[in-house]
């Protein structure tokens, strides 16, 4: 990432880097997973599933909780897990 860096070329990040000494453009996950809920919520939607890719990124485990925590704020029902 120095070497990067050190070129001032625009850098995006999946995830930002205080460390970092460059322009960082990131987002909030856990906001997202939050938001997306609160719109199915709005929309009339009650029995809501989560579908996602491998809970080993921090990224999805972030919007995850978002997601989950919109839910029970609202008293919706997360369909459980199928594997």
């Amino acid at each position: 990432m120095g070497e990067i860096a050190s070129t001032q070329a625009p850098v995006v990040l999946s995830i930002a880097r205080e460390s970092y000494l460059t322009d960082q453009v990131s987002s909030d996950n856990y906001d997202g997973g939050r938001r997306a809920a609160d719109y199915l919520v709005r929309c009339g939607r009650r029995h809501i599933a989560l579908i996602g890719a491998t809970r080993h990124a921090s990224t999805i485990r972030d919007r995850e909780r978002g997601f989950r925590d919109a839910l029970d704020a609202a008293g919706a029902q997360l369909l459980p897990h199928k594997p």
